[in-house]
């Protein structure tokens, strides 16, 4: 747990009892602070009041004495801009700060060499795989890490803060919008389009607050930014030439890509990482093997955590290692196993459409299963992408659109529930397998659109586990 020194005695609202709501509450009163909590879900506050939780009513509240209010909802939870809790917070001109931001200002009392590192990931995508591969590079040689994501424990749950330690941090866009003081030694920004905060004013609002990672960059601090997409390309364009006109207060600056070569920084195509600096380009390995690196979108999540390395103390065949060694986040696109010719690829964290389109290329002949609810979307570039398909399986809600949107491209078939389309993939994918057996056929679970059905980021991976282990008895 997180010590918050510097609010002992002060009163704190938190809104909110998801994890890092609980989390943030636990902090505070092991602090010494003053805690008014609530949500607005019964339920929830009748399973928190069992925990001996005290809980008020904001109307309650002492606004007057109240130094800070904390939104505690989980990530899954809309929790827009313009929220009343947080009218009332400006009225009240009480401010707003994230669980990050609590622990930002904490680090920031202490001396520059009590200080931990810090590595900040942001983004609309890839910010937990991201977070994990560093983390697991810092643990490989040995020195201590501790990491939070969306899939993790929350930030103020971490072990103490010390010197000897790295804190490798994934920074919701919404958090930003309540973060000023965070300073990262390492401020990364991966995939910068605005698909994932329909709750925000616009996609203009999304990006600027993604861009609040570097805010208090200082010189001899990292800033890392994705350029495969036209928002990355714009800030890290403006970044660069800010740090022309300012070398000694903005600190290095590395674009990073999945998709092409950059003049100056880190990429990675065909299997291969590459470091491009002062006009020379220089390989530093190849992750052909590595069992977590599958799918162009996943190219700059690792060509980011290259970057991250030397600033961390970490040479590139030590990064490489880790890199063979690392296992993968579940959810996110990787090799879960075959039997026989038949290889299968879970990609279950795929919640869009752009992203499911970049792990269609994990190889031929394939067959996907996609689908949930359809949010709106659009699926006109499906049929870019229908050459690699040997068979669709869509379900949901999301079933029809998709199958208009192949134009009968490829053989298409609906069902009701990820239930059914999971096992007739596998049949039908099995079959194929044993008409050339010395061809491998690859089955994807990649949706492509959100999924809300229970254990949504490992059922795939399980009905795989039980299919391959009936096979193996």
């Amino acid at each position: 747990m997180i010590k918050l020194t510097t609010l002992k005695d002060q009163a704190v609202g938190v809104f909110g009892l998801g994890a890092t709501g609980l989390s943030t509450i636990t902090a505070l009163i092991e602090s010494g602070a003053d805690v008014w909590a609530w949500d607005e879900n019964p339920r929830i506050r009748e399973r928190v009041a069992e925990m001996g939780v005290t809980l008020t009513p904001p109307k309650e509240w002492k606004w007057d004495e109240l130094v800070a209010l904390v939104p505690g909802m989980d990530q899954r939870v809309s929790f827009p801009l313009d929220h009343k809790i947080l009218k009332k917070a400006y009225v009240a001109k009480v401010p707003v700060m994230s669980d990050i931001e609590l622990f930002a200002r904490e680090v920031a009392t202490l001396p520059e060499e009590e200080r931990p590192r810090i590595v900040g990931v942001a983004g609309s995508n890839g910010k937990t795989f991201t977070a994990k591969l560093i983390a697991h590079m810092i643990a490989d040689v040995g020195d201590v890490s501790d990491v939070t994501t969306n899939k993790s424990e929350p930030l103020l749950s971490l072990s103490p803060i010390s010197a000897d330690k790295t804190y490798v941090i994934e920074l919701p866009t919404r958090k930003l919008a309540w973060t000023r003081s965070l300073s990262c030694d390492v401020a990364i920004l991966l995939n910068a389009t605005p698909v994932t905060a329909p709750q925000l004013e616009s996609a203009e609002t999304l990006v600027r607050l993604m861009t609040r990672v570097f805010r208090n960059q200082g010189p001899l601090q990292l800033s890392v930014i994705g350029t495969d997409d036209v928002y990355g390309q714009k800030i890290c364009t403006a970044l660069m030439a800010r740090a022309r006109k300012q070398p000694q207060t903005t600190g290095h600056i590395v674009p990073v890509s999945g998709e092409a070569t950059v003049g100056e920084g880190v990429f990675c195509l065909a299997n291969r990482a590459f470091h491009a600096e002062n006009g020379k380009t220089n390989a530093l390995g190849s992750f052909e093997r590595a069992p977590a690196i599958i799918g162009q979108h996943l190219n700059q999540n690792a060509a980011a955590a290259l970057a991250s390395g030397a600033t961390l103390g970490l040479v590139p065949a030590q990064m490489m290692r880790a890199i063979h060694s690392f296992d993968g986040v579940s959810g996110v696109l990787r090799y879960l196993g075959d039997q026989g010719a038949v290889r299968f690829y879970d990609d279950s964290s795929a919640s869009d459409i752009m992203a499911s389109l970049k792990s269609l290329s994990v190889g031929t002949p394939l067959f996907w299963i996609g689908g949930g609810e359809a949010q709106r979307q659009i699926f006109t570039k499906l049929r870019e992408k229908a050459p690699s398909l040997s068979g669709a399986y869509f379900f949901g809600d999301a079933a029809n659109d998709m199958k208009e949107a192949l134009g009968g491209a490829c053989p298409v078939t609906c069902f009701d529930s990820h239930l059914e389309a999971i096992p007739a993939a596998i049949i039908d994918a099995t079959k194929t397998s044993q008409l050339d057996p010395t061809t491998s056929v690859n089955v994807l679970f990649s949706p492509g659109c959100p999924i809300r059905f229970k254990g949504g980021d490992r059922v795939f991976a399980e009905l795989v586990s039980r299919f391959l282990e009936g096979n193996a008895a």
